[in-house]
């Protein structure tokens, strides 16, 4: 946990070393769609960092994944920010994050798969336990009415 909290920190302070650098070139006017894809980028970063924290707190199965997600945004913001500043090494860093974010999605489909095949384990489990408990309710009622009333004058 801590060498994520360690991770998180720097991304946060590389983020800013970089937005600082950008400021100072005024890209809204020049870069104006990697801005809008950066700020966006920002945002959803900034959400998956906040439900990140929220499961863990209830230690929850989905926390890597969302993890794995917010490490991803986080770099794509980096990628696009060096974009910015050195285009042909940010097209670089963009094939490569391509890269990363293919095999991430494959290790996110795994968990997927993961997690629903124990979803579904546990469903099974718990119908086989409803219908095993509905036939033994069911042979109790069909044995009490099988005996004669016991209350009945002869």
């Amino acid at each position: 946990m801590a060498q994520n909290h360690a991770s998180n920190e720097m991304m946060t302070s590389f983020l800013q070393m970089l937005v600082s650098l950008i400021l100072v070139k005024n890209p809204f006017e020049t870069h104006g769609t990697i801005m809008q894809m950066i700020v966006i980028t920002l945002v959803i970063y900034i959400v998956a960092s906040i439900i990140e924290d929220k499961l863990k707190s209830c230690d929850s199965n989905y926390k890597t994944i969302v993890g794995n997600t917010r490490f991803l945004i986080g770099s794509l913001a980096i990628v696009q920010l060096v974009w910015i500043l050195v285009p042909n090494f940010g097209r670089l860093l963009l094939n490569l994050w391509v890269c990363a974010f293919i095999w991430a999605a494959w290790d996110l489909y795994q968990d997927l798969c993961k997690l629903l095949h124990k979803a579904f384990q546990y469903l099974k489990k718990l119908a086989e336990d409803i219908i095993h408990k509905l036939r033994r309710l069911d042979t109790v009622v069909l044995h009490t009415r099988n005996e004669p009333p016991n209350d009945l004058p002869e």
